[in-house]
């Protein structure tokens, strides 16, 4: 991985944190604490839930981000295949700076969310919230590897297309203009050795 695929990485995965911690913070503020009705608890926490989906939405579209900078970052000719790391192909920078985006966004906020979230009576012990974080952790890596690999198919579409549009220079010389007025244009004469 590039220098500046990483630092794009971190920059963006730092975001993705922020914005994710934050949105735990302010939803876990709103839970309120005390004697309460459950259906205040229930709009409390729909509304935590709907701010943290929010923030999942928005570092997955950082890691899809972060795929393309790590395809337009990648050289155009790699020069020789290294064979001991032949995994992933051409895609494999671009899902590692998705990866990298979520992971960042996991830690921090698994790291706020066991600072500042409040518990709620009757909610989970410390083991459970550690196997939950972990399960998380998979995913969320697993489905930033994916995005930051979707995301670096965009720039190399786009390269492939303009290659493909492309003229060849070789082929120039050799073909002819067709007239299309005359008769019989762009048939090929019949060869004397025909039957």
């Amino acid at each position: 991985m590039r220098e500046s695929s990483l630092q794009w990485s971190l920059r963006l995965g730092a975001i993705a944190a922020v914005l994710g911690c934050a949105a735990q913070v302010i939803g876990g503020r709103l839970v309120p604490t005390g004697q309460t009705g459950i259906d205040q608890v229930a709009v409390v926490l729909v509304i935590d839930g709907m701010l943290v989906l929010i923030a999942l939405g928005v570092a997955l579209g950082l890691a899809y981000f972060a795929g393309i900078r790590a395809e337009r970052d990648r050289p155009a000719d790699p020069g020789p295949r290294d064979v001991t790391l032949s995994w992933g192909g051409e895609r494999r920078d671009s899902a590692l700076a998705g990866g990298i985006v979520m992971f960042i966004y996991w830690a921090l906020t698994t790291i706020a969310a066991f600072l500042f979230a409040p518990r709620l009576p009757g909610t989970a012990g410390i083991s459970d919230f550690v196997t939950q974080h972990l399960i998380a952790l998979i995913l969320f890596v697993l489905f930033g590897l994916g995005m930051g690999a979707l995301g670096g198919r965009a720039p190399a579409a786009r390269n492939l297309l303009a290659e493909i549009t492309r003229r060849p220079e070789a082929a120039e010389g050799l073909a002819e203009p067709v007239d299309a007025s005359t008769p019989g244009a762009g048939i090929p004469a019949p060869s004397p050795d025909a039957p």
